[in-house]
This record gives structure tokens, sequence and C-alpha cells, in this order.
């Protein structure tokens, strides 16, 4: 399929957008290469290119960046991604960068929070332990190290007195549930 689509792009050669679209083509084909996004990044602030387009590419060089383990860099774009989707009300890349910025822990803080007393990185770590994740699932989902999930796993256990993952779990579900009328 790739080929075929590159034959349609060569017969645009000519069209003043054709190396814009050529560079994000190429960048979607190869999704977790921030090198090819950032290609695509350049070719996207050239004049004449749909600005919606800034945004998302944006945002798909954090994810590439992110899935890499370069944080701050992901950081970066995720910035820039939202500041141009607010200003363009591009509305579901905004969503996206904030959801990325979350799983990247971009807005964890070290006070406890809710009933809990756990930290908000505690409570995206628990939510993923109550989808019945493995440590190596969270590390995945969250862009942190498989050990830095084991710790959260056990401080959010000690914190909550339980023994086991699904102890946990049930807790937290209980203490988020509304009170019975």
């Amino acid at each position: 399929m790739g080929s075929a689509l590159r034959e349609v792009l060569a017969d645009c050669a000519t069209w003043p957008t054709a190396a814009t679209h050529a560079a994000f083509f190429e960048a979607e084909l190869a999704t977790d290469d921030p090198d090819r996004w950032a290609a695509a990044l350049h070719a996207a602030a050239l004049p004449g290119v749909d600005a919606h387009l800034r945004p998302y590419v944006h945002l798909r060089h954090a994810e590439a960046l992110a899935a890499r383990g370069s944080r701050g860099p992901a950081l970066e774009h995720l910035d820039a991604a939202a500041a141009h989707a607010t200003e363009l009300g591009a509305g579901l890349v905004e969503r996206r960068a904030q959801e990325l910025r979350r799983r990247l822990g971009a807005h964890s803080g070290v006070r406890p929070t809710g009933d809990l007393g756990i930290t908000e990185r505690e409570q995206q770590v628990l939510a993923l332990v109550a989808q019945g994740m493995s440590n190596a699932d969270i590390a995945r989902a969250l862009f942190i190290s498989p050990k830095t999930a084991s710790v959260h796993v056990s401080s959010i256990l000690r914190k909550l007195g339980a023994s086991t993952r699904t102890e946990a779990a049930y807790l937290a579900q209980r203490s988020m549930a509304p009170p019975a009328t």
C-alpha cells in the first residue's frame, strides 16, 4: 500500500504542498521515528501549509519521542501542539496532547490526593493495576521503567494497607463509590 501511495504523491510533485505531504506521509509510515517527524515538522512550517497540520505534527513528534524515552523533548513538542491547537480550536489534538502529558507524568504532584492518600501518579498506576496490567504494561502505558512501576505499586499497597494488587484495586473502587442512601 505504501508504494501505491508514494506513486500518487510522485504524480503530485509539482504541487506547492507536495514536499509537506510527502514528509508527513513518510512520518506516518514510520510512526515511532522521531527523525521522520522532525522532517515533517520542518515541512509543516513551510509557507502555504495548512496551519491545522502543525499541531498534529507536533503531537505525533512528541509521541515518537516519548516512545523512545525522550521525555523532555516530548514535553516541549506537546507544549507547542497544545498551544497551536488551542489557538486554532483543534480540540482533538489538544485532548490527545493533554492525555500524553498526563501519561508522561507532567502534571503529577507529590501531594496526596483524594481520600486514598496517594499521589496523582500513584492514582494513574492504581487505575492501570485495576485493569489487570502488569508492571511492564504499566511502564509502557506511562512511559516509565518497569522498576519505577514496581516502586509505585509497592507504595500504593503500603499506603492503602493492601496485601495484593487486587485488594488495592478493590479498596480504591470502594472509596470512589457514591455513598449508599
